[in-house]
């Protein structure tokens, strides 16, 4: 989810790379307002969200075909009953949990870009791309974005947005619609930290 914020806001394309693995949206040059860069985010998370709804459904016709669980089956409801594995739809509920990483993260971020460039606008939109592209190398700039509210403070703007990335996160989850085994496709989101890097 990060990844279509990141491309959103390049054109389709990751910072630091001219690929194109997204769709073309339009540049930041010409995103006048939050509403241009929330559909841009949109169009990417639909277009990564196709590619991996593809992904998932050759994972379940190959586990489906080749990777049978009578075990886990055995201990799920519906499977004895009809004599199908899980992995076929025998179990009284299919649904596929996908899961949203670092939710907080991906909530700040239209606050922030609000807050920065289209309410106080100490920063242009092209200008905090550059910044992003230089991973906020800028010690001014990257103290005061971290300034801007955040979600988990009790301050409804930044609540409301982490609702609205929340919201859409899993409108668009839900309208992917049936997996192969003919559950509903779910959004589920948690946190993820860094992994400690050893030194040595």
């Amino acid at each position: 989810m990060a990844l279509a914020l990141e491309m959103a806001l390049n054109e389709g394309c990751q910072f630091g790379s001219d690929r194109q693995i997204g769709v073309k949206t339009p540049p930041v040059s010409s995103m006048k307002s939050m509403d241009d860069v929330l559909d841009a985010y949109k169009v990417q998370v639909k277009h990564q969200l196709g590619k991996l709804h593809a992904d998932l459904q050759k994972c379940e016709q190959f586990h489906a075909k080749y990777h049978p669980t009578p075990i886990t089956s055995a201990t799920l409801e519906g499977c004895l009953e009809q004599g199908v594995c899980s992995t076929q739809g025998g179990a009284k509920y299919n649904f596929s949990g996908i899961q949203g990483h670092r939710h907080g993260g991906r909530g700040r971020f239209p606050g922030a870009i609000e807050s920065a460039v289209f309410e106080d606008k100490w920063l242009t939109l092209e200008e905090l791309v550059a910044h992003l592209k230089d991973n906020l190398s800028d010690e001014v700039v990257r103290t005061r974005l971290k300034g801007i509210d955040k979600f988990g403070n009790d301050i409804p703007k930044a609540d409301a947005w982490m609702k609205w990335v929340g919201d859409h996160y899993s409108d668009s989850i839900h309208a992917l619609g049936k997996n192969t085994r003919g559950g509903q496709y779910l959004a589920g989101v948690y946190s993820t930290l860094p992994t400690p890097t050893s030194a040595g």
